[in-house]
């Protein structure tokens, strides 16, 4: 049930035990790396934020793409906008802050280039 999978997330994330250099630690932020459980769980988190976040903003991109942890977002409501995104999103959660690389015609995402040449989207690796 909802109840039970919820109940069993709680205890993942607050029972996350480990040691370093001789110490003992229970983790009490975030999720631990490593474990089965954390790519789900911060797809999840990171989704739920999202759609948080962009229903406040009244400027929206064009296109959202996330991969994990790399979002690709094609922005067509000028630099200075994008400078104010960009710095909402970083105050929106106190922990989440994204980095930012634009340019014109051509970023790195993935290990890819992405283009617009004539309003279409191109790859290169």
């Amino acid at each position: 049930s909802p109840d039970d999978l919820t109940k069993l997330i709680r205890f993942i994330l607050t029972h996350n035990a480990f040691t370093f250099n001789g110490q003992h630690y229970l983790q009490e932020h975030g999720t631990a790396m490593g474990t089965k459980f954390a790519p789900q769980y911060a797809n999840l988190f990171m989704h739920k934020l999202e759609q948080d976040f962009l229903s406040t903003q009244t400027l929206q991109p064009d296109l959202y793409k996330r991969y994990i942890d790399d979002i690709f977002l094609i922005w067509t409501h000028g630099l200075e906008a994008l400078k104010h995104f960009h710095n909402a999103f970083n105050h929106f959660h106190p922990t989440i802050k994204l980095t930012i690389g634009y340019s014109y015609d051509s970023v790195d995402f993935l290990d890819t280039t992405v283009s617009i040449r004539n309003n279409r989207l191109f790859t290169s690796l």
